[in-house]
This record gives C-alpha cells, sequence and structure tokens, in this order.
C-alpha cells in the first residue's frame, strides 16, 4: 500500500448523483471514466497490494474502501473510492462490469486478497489509502508487509491478506528482476524505479516494496 493523492471527480459521477443513481446503476462511460481516473491517481497499481492494474473491468475494480453494505451512502462518494485488483476472484466477461464475491463468507477464504478478500468488513481508517501515515506499514526482505501497530498488522492479513503466497512471491520476484537491471545497465536500482513512470503514470508493480528494498 502507498499514499494515494485523490483529484477531483470524474464529471460523469457529479451527474449521476444528480441524476439520482445509484452504484449498481452507473452508465457505462460514468464507470470507464472513473477507472480511468483511478488508474491515473494511483499510477495503474492496486490501492493494495500494487499489482498493475489497467482502466478496464475485466482488469481491475472498484472498491469502496468503507463497504457499500456498511454505508452505503458513501458508494458514489469519490473519496471513498479506489481501483483494485480482482484479488483471485473470478473476474466478469464484459470490460464495463465487474463480478461480485462468489463466496459467501469473503474473509474465510485465504485465496482472496485485497477488497475481494475485505468483502463486507469495514477496515481500520488509518489504511485509507489516501490517509496512510508514513512509515505506518513496514516491508520486509522476505517479500512479507506488516504494520508498526499490531492491530493494522492482523488487518493486513486477516481482512485484505497481503501476504498472500502469490504477492510475496510476486514481490521477490519483481526485486529479483530489478537487481539484474541494476547489473545489466550499471544504474543504482532506486535510479532505475523512478525512470519507469511511462507518458501514461504507469508506475512499477510492487513499487512500496521496491523502494523499501533498496532506498536506506
Amino acid at each position: 500500500m502507498r499514499r494515494i493523492i485523490k483529484q477531483t471527480e470524474p464529471a460523469l459521477l457529479t451527474q449521476e448523483r444528480a441524476d439520482g443513481n445509484s452504484y449498481a446503476g452507473l452508465r457505462s462511460a460514468t464507470r470507464q471514466a472513473m477507472q480511468s481516473q483511478l488508474c491515473e491517481e494511483q499510477g495503474y497499481l492496486c490501492c493494495f497490494c500494487e499489482s498493475a492494474i489497467e482502466p478496464d473491468g475485466a482488469v481491475m475494480k472498484i472498491a469502496h474502501f468503507v463497504p457499500q453494505s456498511y454505508d452505503r451512502s458513501l458508494a458514489l462518494t469519490w473519496c471513498n473510492l479506489f481501483g483494485a485488483c480482482y484479488g483471485n476472484e473470478p473476474r466478469p466477461a464484459k470490460s464495463d462490469s465487474e463480478s461480485i464475491g462468489r463466496h459467501p463468507d469473503p474473509s474465510a477464504d485465504p485465496g482472496l486478497h485485497c477488497d475481494a478478500k475485505q468483502g463486507p468488513l469495514r477496515l481500520d481508517d488509518r489504511l485509507r489509502p489516501d490517509l496512510l501515515a508514513a512509515d505506518l506499514l513496514r516491508f520486509h526482505p522476505d517479500g512479507t508487509i506488516d504494520s508498526v501497530d499490531l492491530d493494522l498488522s492482523q488487518e493486513l492479513h486477516a481482512k485484505l491478506n497481503l501476504n498472500h503466497r502469490r504477492l510475496v512471491h510476486n514481490r521477490i520476484k519483481a526485486l529479483d528482476e530489478l537487481i539484474a537491471a541494476e547489473r545489466a545497465t550499471k544504474i543504482p536500482a532506486a535510479e532505475l524505479i523512478q525512470r519507469v513512470p511511462d507518458d501514461h503514470g504507469r508506475l512499477s508493480a510492487y513499487l512500496s516494496f521496491l523502494l523499501a528494498m533498496t532506498t536506506g
């Protein structure tokens, strides 16, 4: 997880609220505009695990930090909306739709992570991506993540499953690839990371872990 700076919401979302529409009833163009802006805000990284996402409903989902089942009044509130990966949930066939949790109790499914794992559970507000304090989370050489706060460490594990074995493997793989690039180019890894954003602002997947491992 990394701090995300929220921008002004898409005008189409403002119009949806003015029209009295619900989240489930969002127009296709609105959903696509929201996906695009979320990706831009987040550097095309999942708000939780920092895996790569793209502005397409078949690749990412729009996550509600405060679940709709907990507070439906925040369903169309921009500061409550973030872009997330599917976290091992089945993906929808159509790019302008989103899958819904297939497991009756996401928190009991060890195969899920991120928003898919969270399900209807409320997260500690300190984990809200746009409010995330510096140094609140810790990244370790074995690819795992925790917090200086024991309660938050439990939330990262039980509600988001951010130490899912696939995520740990992918973090280590990303670091190995970065180190290999450093050796091949003779350019320090920390400098290579800063060169990664492309013209659209795509950041390196698992960026926070890579930065923690390559900066003193």
